[in-house]
């Protein structure tokens, strides 16, 4: 669905049980309102987007299963949340070139598979 002129809502995406990869690269996707429904996604791309300075929900970090999350370049605000220490199967995380301030949450150290923080 990458490089389309697409929104999505994902409040319904608990029902596809088995989707374990989403791709929404430069889309008009506007929220990730409802993303965690997606119990068995195991890589999330959000780049290249504007979320108009929205903050991450905290239901992004019940995605158990996650390995990479992507969201740079994607006008996300606010802190980062200390509930990213729940993401302990995280392997890749990138977030730059946001709005992010404040500090990094000492939880991230719970992330023992993290290989790449950008």
């Amino acid at each position: 669905l990458r490089n389309n002129q697409i929104d999505i809502s994902f409040e319904q995406i608990g029902k596809a049980s088995d989707l374990e990869y989403i791709n929404l690269d430069s889309t008009k996707i506007s929220s990730l309102a409802g993303i965690g429904q997606g119990r068995s996604l195991r890589e999330i791309r959000i780049q290249n987007c504007d979320l108009e300075g929205a903050k991450l929900p905290d239901e992004l970090f019940d995605l158990y299963y996650l390995d990479n999350l992507y969201l740079t370049s994607s006008n996300i605000g606010g802190q980062l949340s200390s509930h990213i220490g729940r993401l302990v199967n995280l392997k890749e995380f990138e977030c730059a070139e946001n709005k992010l301030n404040g500090q990094i949450p000492s939880e991230i150290g719970n992330l023992g598979k993290l290989t790449t923080l950008v």
